[in-house]
């Protein structure tokens, strides 16, 4: 079956393989968003793209075979930031962000991501520091105590390595920050200034 192509194999396996959990036929899809899409709901680290006309390679990536990467993102509630050692050379004012996801109507924290985010979205975190932190943030043992709170209505797009055993973003990293919808008028003109 080595030297037929991808259709042929495929065939010939339906009508030979008895439908198991252990051993099945991958599902096909027929545009890169939907399989892309399926194999994160699955948990999937990555998916092979095969041309239809390749001959089977054991083991092997090449031209007919390609193998690809998932790189995991998501948006999370921005509740809070860490600040810079001001004795540093490089002052921001920002050492990381305090990420937030909303589970059962409260916020849970999930983790801090340091990154490399612009002087002006630096300074509108700073900006945008409060008093205290949303009263619906559950903070675990993990909540950093020298934490500083900042208004509801920021967000954060990650891309991260996926989640540690207790529910954890693992390495997240700062693609961009945006505003809730719940955003007042004034955070949005704020905003805007920073881009």
């Amino acid at each position: 079956m080595m030297d037929v192509h991808w259709e042929e194999r495929r065939r010939t396996l339906s009508r030979v393989l008895r439908p198991d959990i252990r051993l099945r036929l991958s599902p096909v899809y027929k545009d890169a968003e939907t399989a892309i899409c399926a194999a994160e709901m699955l948990g999937a680290t990555g998916y092979t793209v095969r041309r239809l006309r390749g001959c089977y390679e054991p083991a092997a990536t090449g031209a007919d075979w390609l193998r690809t990467e998932i790189i995991p993102q998501a948006t999370f509630v921005v509740v809070g930031y860490l600040p810079t050692d001001p004795d540093k050379e490089e002052f921001s004012g920002v050492r990381a962000l305090l990420l937030a996801r909303e589970e059962s109507g409260a916020l849970r924290y999930m983790g801090s991501t340091a990154g490399t985010l612009k002087p002006q979205h630096c300074e509108f975190i700073r900006q945008s520091e409060t008093r205290q932190f949303v009263p619906n943030l559950e903070r675990d043992s993990d909540f950093p105590c020298q934490a500083r709170p900042v208004r509801s209505g920021i967000s954060a797009a990650v891309r991260h390595k996926g989640y540690s055993a207790v529910g954890k973003v693992k390495w997240p990293m700062v693609l961009k920050l945006g505003l809730s919808p719940e955003a007042t008028k004034a955070d949005a003109t704020a905003f805007q200034g920073s881009r």
